[in-house]
């Protein structure tokens, strides 16, 4: 039979003082929770959200919503026909849209790189990304009313996240002809922030522990 002195049984119980919550922080880096923002205008509340979902050679891709609830809102236009946005200074490659507005289809949405002006995409800004409705049967973008999301995939250089994301949106009336135009900045914590605050939480819980015991 293997005896263990009491110094070499304390330090295998103390250890998982320390691997409990480097395990749960682990968990947390392969997860990390999701960041938004949120701003109103024209009585329209505008949440813009972003999530890291990989990491490979330097290139971190994010998946990044905006939605927009327009029950309120209080200007005149019908559709919401375009919308651009910005989260990093710097992205590789084309924005992937994957999720529609309600009564509109991905095939709807034409993307154009660049940011927009008062007449929609300008191809204008290297590190924007805009998408453009394309009309059919009267209908020129999402009805405004309710609420719509636009859901998209991005990749951008690791560690380039904004702490300010960016967003704008065109109106047009009725009759397809323009109305105006939104946007706006919302604030979120960078990533490397969470991690920092994740990392010292995990481990000054676990010498907390070790100090207790000894």
């Amino acid at each position: 039979m293997i005896s263990q002195s009491r110094d070499t049984q304390f330090v295998g119980k103390s250890s998982w003082y320390f691997l409990v919550p480097l395990g749960l922080l682990a968990l947390c880096f392969s997860t990390l929770p999701l960041q938004a923002g949120t701003v109103t205008l024209s009585g329209t509340e505008w949440t813009l959200s972003v999530a890291l979902i990989g990491t490979e050679d330097g290139t971190e891709t994010y998946r990044v919503t905006l939605e927009g609830d327009t029950a309120n809102y209080t200007d005149t236009g019908t559709f919401i026909s375009t919308v651009a946005i910005k989260i990093s200074d710097s992205i590789i490659g084309d924005m992937v849209l994957t999720s529609a507005p309600e009564g509109t289809t991905l095939d709807n949405w034409t993307y154009v790189p660049g940011g927009m002006n008062g007449k929609g995409c300008s191809e204008k800004g290297q590190s924007w990304g805009c998408f453009d409705f394309t009309e059919y049967e009267l209908v020129f973008g999402a009805d405004i009313g309710g609420v719509v999301a636009w859901e998209l995939r991005v990749d951008i250089p690791e560690g380039t996240l904004g702490s300010e994301l960016e967003f704008k949106v065109h109106y047009l009336n009725s009759d397809g002809t323009k109305n105006g135009t939104d946007g706006g900045y919302v604030s979120v914590s960078e990533p490397s922030t969470l991690i920092l605050l994740l990392s010292g939480t995990g481990l000054l819980a676990g010498a907390a522990r070790f100090r207790k015991k000894t």
